[in-house]
């Protein structure tokens, strides 16, 4: 049913002309690239090529980068196993705001999959979300293959043998997967057999950063295409090749060029390879993965003793740095797609329209109300934490980083409760070890945040850590190059001017006099640090919410915080006189201290509630707005109610910062309405 060279270009080349000018210049050049869509299009394709889950296979059909042909391959120990499935994604110019049309083009008997090939998947109706990409729409229908729900059926007759007789529904599977087997013609020779192996090998495990599949109806011509390694003169570059084979192989190597131009010295003008194990260094364990992963390294690697490029060996030789600039120059013709995604731009615009009129306006209401008394109740138990003196003998609570671990503990149980009421999938998210490194920084940026408390007040730690665009701008535009708007960097100046002014205006007696150790430079570099790390952890766990679409927020915060205890009760239990075990004599002597803790984590896991439902009823615009305002209030509440009095001028500096942060949600605002004229008019 589905052969080779029906599928063999979908994961090289979106143009397939091979005219001269094309064979000069890597660069894939499709066809008005200008839109929004078309370029979060070609950053998913990017996306896909470099870390490809396992089994799945998609690129642009032809020139037209809005309609995708794909392959799933079926999970291996599964009635799926050994059938190569294929699929149409046709895009919008409004995604990924909405979902593409995907539909099977092989035949299917399952019970979410119509007659038609129409998939019926929450995903792709209205559990969307802006952050999906390719690779995760893929990922969750390759998911739903073996993880059908018989409750939402497309296909009654399925649906009703998945449910009362397995065994016969499993016999159907099978009969789908052995007729969407590859079926390539002349397959008899050794050499096709084992190309054919290596292609589904390609396909199932593929090296990062590349991607190969026979031409046409050439099971022997292959094309294929070398991302240009990070953090090397040729980060960025997309490079072609072409690999000819024989009916010798694999006891013969292929004959492999270079179709982009290049300049190695190991790789001659007419873009053959120097290379020995393409040589006399052949042997037939290598494959076709084997023989890309070595080219990928040879160009980092280049072996100037051994030159088919002598202009370039000598360069190497004897002037590395005009030798990277001008491999940087070609990496640069041979870019396809804007490596660095712009730092400042956010994911979550849309905002949903779940329901309307009254309803819409009360739940909105509800939940300003959730996340506007959770976080501000936390805030003045946070701030009564660090400040106040317990008991009969006046003693502070040191140990403030407690309170994560406390927070950890209390959200860990509250999510695994969530789950199980709520959830009705089985499987398909993030395994939890995926977390570990997110859970590092998770553990150690809120407790720099909540340390700073020591240092300085409660308002200027809300206001410091209020400064987020601050830092985000300064990589974008130093590191990265990244050119702002006016209106962006003005935002950031009335941010960063209000925090710095308000940083070097005398704090009153009566503040300082609260503060267990008053030292404001080493406050608000605590705070600056948690910015940096909270950056970190957000970017993780936008990956792993991509990588595994199926991951709900509540297998996030579970994730999060089962490593956030793992790392806290280490930290402080791990030796005898660990800081844990004087946070919990300290409770135990103010039991008053210990309810506040208790009250402190529940506020926490409240709000977590209620952020979850914003975004998911209003959008992240929306909760960016409830939440900034929340800050502005928590402020006010700490000067009002704890005593903590400004100035006029450090009043001053508060409205600036609040100011600079209400334009920047007023233009990703703006942003949003051109947004939505724009499809209207299209």
């Amino acid at each position: 049913m589905a052969n080779y060279q029906d599928i063999a270009d979908w994961h090289v080349f979106l143009s397939p002309s091979r005219s001269s000018e094309g064979s000069r210049r890597a660069r894939l050049r499709p066809v008005r690239m200008s839109t929004p869509a078309r370029k979060r299009l070609m950053r998913d394709f990017k996306r896909l090529q470099l870390d490809p889950p396992a089994g799945i296979s998609g690129a642009p059909q032809d020139n037209n980068i809005m309609l995708w042909n794909a392959v799933i391959f079926g999970p291996d120990d599964t009635p799926w196993d050994g059938g190569t499935f294929k699929l149409t994604l046709q895009f919008t110019e409004d995604y990924p705001n909405k979902p593409p049309t995907v539909r099977f083009v092989s035949r299917m008997f399952h019970p979410n999959i119509y007659a038609d090939g129409s998939i019926c998947l929450d995903i792709l109706q209205n559990q969307w979300s802006p952050i999906y990409d390719v690779a995760a729409i893929l990922t969750s229908i390759q998911s739903l293959l073996c993880d059908p729900n018989p409750n939402s059926p497309a296909n009654s007759e399925a649906a009703r043998m998945f449910s009362e007789n397995k065994r016969e529904y499993n016999r159907r599977p099978k009969l789908s997967a052995r007729r969407a087997r590859l079926r390539p013609v002349r397959m008899s020779t050794p050499a096709r057999k084992r190309l054919m192996r290596d292609f589904r090998r390609l396909q199932q495990d593929p090296p990062a950063g590349i991607s190969g599949a026979p031409q046409d109806n050439n099971i022997m011509l292959w094309n294929a295409v070398i991302f240009g390694p990070d953090d090397t003169p040729w980060d960025g570059g997309t490079f072609k090749l072409t690999l000819q084979f024989t009916e010798d192989y694999p006891n013969k190597p292929p004959t492999v060029r270079f179709v982009s131009r290049m300049f190695h010295p190991n790789i001659y003008a007419d873009g053959s390879i120097c290379l020995d194990i393409l040589q006399n260094q052949w042997s037939p364990i290598y494959d076709v993965a084997a023989i890309l992963t070595s080219i990928q390294s040879l160009l980092c690697d280049p072996n100037p003793n051994s030159p088919a490029n002598s202009e370039a060996a000598r360069m190497f030789s004897e002037n590395k740095r005009d030798y990277n600039r001008r491999v940087r120059k070609l990496s640069s013709i041979h870019q396809f797609w804007p490596l660095i995604e712009s730092l400042r731009r956010h994911r979550g615009l849309r905002m949903e329209a779940h329901g309307s009129g009254f309803r819409r306006v009360f739940v909105l209401a509800f939940c300003v109300a959730g996340i506007w008394s959770a976080y501000i109740y936390q805030g003045v138990l946070q701030e009564t934490l660090s400040t106040k003196r317990f008991g009969s003998d006046g003693k502070r609570f040191e140990h403030l980083s407690f309170l994560n671990l406390a927070q950890n503990v209390v959200c860990l149980i509250w999510s695994y409760i969530m789950i199980k009421l709520w959830s009705s999938r089985i499987t398909g998210g993030a395994p939890w070890w995926t977390y570990w490194s997110a859970g590092i920084t998770n553990t150690i940026g809120p407790a720099m945040g909540i340390e700073a408390l020591k240092y300085i007040s409660y308002p200027a730690q809300v206001l410091a850590k209020s400064s987020k665009m601050i830092p985000v701008m300064l990589m974008g535009t130093l590191v990265y190059g990244i050119k702002y708007t006016f209106p962006e960097y003005m935002c950031t100046f009335l941010v960063a001017g209000g925090v710095s002014t308000f940083a070097l205006l005398k704090t009153s007696s009566k503040t300082i006099s609260k503060l267990a150790h008053p030292n404001a430079p080493l406050g608000y570099g605590l705070c600056f640090l948690n910015l940096a790390f909270d950056g970190f952890t957000n970017a993780t766990q936008d990956s792993i919410s991509a990588r595994y679409p199926k991951t709900s927020a509540w297998d996030i915060m579970l994730g999060m915080n089962l490593w956030g205890t793992i790392y806290n009760v280490i930290y402080m239990f791990g030796w005898p006189h660990g800081t844990g075990y004087h946070a919990i004599e300290f409770c135990r002597q103010h039991p008053e201290a210990a309810w506040d803790i208790l009250l402190y984590c529940l506020c926490g896991a409240v709000g977590q509630n209620f952020i979850f439902l914003t975004i998911s009823r209003f959008g992240s615009l929306a909760n960016t707005t409830i939440t900034t305002t929340r800050k502005f209030v928590s402020i006010v509440v700490s000067s009002v109610l704890s005593g903590n009095p400004l100035s006029s001028k450090q009043w001053g500096c508060v409205v600036m910062v609040f100011s600079g942060l209400s334009y920047q949600i007023y233009l990703k605002w703006r942003k949003l309405q051109k947004l939505q004229r724009k499809r209207k008019t299209t």
